[in-house]
């Protein structure tokens, strides 16, 4: 395969379906929170790829098909890398592990998006660094942790508060 953008993205499909596999017989409120998450990257990281794009910061290559400035590949990696890591969260808030699983989570989306730029499918520009890069992957992330228990609780209907543990 010549496309690097495409093997990703199979990559992703192929993790998400043996996650969906391993949840299948469990919570579906689980199922149906990590799907809200995987919407809401998406849709986040097509606004954001676009500023990215239009400012003259940063900007994907070699993409197969381009929505806007957004290769269709990316899409479909932020759905599936969405849902799949939101699967990963316990049912219930579990503060040691969110913070060591955000904590984790950060540094491997930085890392891995700096790999991108050095293999040439991502690039930076107008001062844009891998240092602003991580602190917009704190931000996600946070937001993808709080949207995936705040989703989870409406979907259970659970009376306990979204934004504090049990």
């Amino acid at each position: 395969m010549n496309n690097p953008w495409l093997v990703i993205s199979i990559g992703a499909i192929l993790l998400f379906i043996m996650l969906i596999l391993y949840f299948r017989k469990s919570d579906k409120n689980k199922i149906k929170a990590a799907l809200t998450v995987g919407i809401l990257l998406t849709v986040f990281d097509f606004i954001l790829e676009n500023i990215g794009k239009i400012t003259g910061f940063w900007e994907s290559f070699h993409g197969s098909v381009y929505i806007a400035y957004v290769p269709i590949e990316i899409f479909i990696i932020c759905f599936f890398g969405g849902v799949m890591w939101s699967l990963i969260l316990p049912s219930k808030r579990d503060d040691k592990f969110s913070v060591l699983f955000i904590l984790l989570s950060i540094i491997s989306a930085t890392f891995l998006e700096s790999k991108l730029v050095d293999i040439g499918l991502f690039g930076y520009g107008n001062g844009w660094t891998t240092f602003h890069a991580l602190v917009a992957y704190s931000i996600i992330i946070f937001l993808m942790h709080e949207t995936f228990y705040f989703s989870y609780a409406k979907f259970s209907k659970d009376k306990f508060n979204w934004l504090s543990p049990p």
